[in-house]
């Protein structure tokens, strides 16, 4: 497979006010796309758009909360509309739940499967549905490395993660013949507002571990996805732990990934 280059492409990124998604719009317009910023806030979004536009890049802003229905039919709209569908998917939004699952109420594990697998799927379907027949058409879906391992205390988001990945590594199958290509990226622990926003116990080893910048992984999806790998785990030290998650028995990974994701103010189970 040839290695895709993104001058003089267009992109649409999900998730873009911030975090990861934010990195991943900034170093696609750095090497030449033009982008659609999706997500919540219109304010992050614009004053992205107005950076990307000032460094001589182009970047367009689409308002969408994708849990909503309304939101996620505006994206669609745009993805399956055959004079606007980019030639490049970057699905990134999600969140995390860190809490047991009984204590968590179910409108809220609802909508972080949602957004993490659920929007995705359709999204992607409706942009290769509408690029079926362009050659180099490319999805990115943002994972994560919790996507290796059933992890207690964040066993929801771990397991929209593992299906999101599953389904790229599928696709990328699927879509060699035809020249599309779909990445999956699987970062680690990154420097974003992904803890604040899930409400996580920062006291837990998880998350004290060494983070990455959200640049530096937002390099590493976009490189992959050039050169066509179907999976992407950016840095040595989370290579290493996906590799022994992979190559342990479960009976040892799952309970260790249960300590290191424990909240520590949480009560024990009745």
């Amino acid at each position: 497979m040839s290695r895709l280059d993104y001058a003089g492409r267009s992109a649409l990124v999900t998730g873009a006010s911030s975090g990861i998604g934010r990195a991943l719009a900034l170093e696609l317009a750095r090497r030449g796309a033009s982008v659609t910023l999706v997500a919540r806030r219109e304010e992050r979004l614009r004053a992205l758009a107005e950076e990307i536009s000032t460094a001589g890049g182009s970047a367009r802003v689409l308002v969408a909360d994708l849990l909503d229905p309304a939101g996620r039919d505006a994206v669609i709209g745009v993805l399956a509309d055959p004079e606007a569908t980019p030639d490049i998917l970057v699905n990134n939004a999600a969140f995390g739940v860190h809490a047991r699952f009984l204590d968590t109420p179910p409108e809220r594990l609802e909508a972080c499967l949602r957004l993490a697998l659920e929007a995705p799927v359709v999204l992607t379907r409706a942009f290769l549905g509408a690029t079926v027949e362009r050659r180099e058409a490319a999805v990115l879906l943002v994972a994560s490395i919790a996507s290796f391992v059933p992890t207690p205390w964040h066993g929801l988001y771990s397991a929209a993660k593992a299906g999101l990945a599953s389904l790229g590594e599928a696709l990328a199958i699927e879509l060699e013949e035809g020249g599309g290509r779909v990445t999956c990226l699987c970062p680690g622990v990154t420097e974003t507002e992904f803890f604040r926003a899930g409400d996580y116990d920062e006291s837990g080893l998880m998350t004290r571990i060494g983070r990455m910048s959200p640049e530096r992984v937002a390099r590493a999806g976009l490189d992959g996805l050039s050169r066509g790998r179907p999976l992407v785990v950016p840095g040595f030290a989370n290579r290493v732990l996906v590799g022994l998650a992979r190559a342990l028995p479960s009976a040892w990974v799952v309970p260790l990934a249960g300590l290191a994701m424990r909240r520590r103010d949480a009560p024990s189970a009745p």
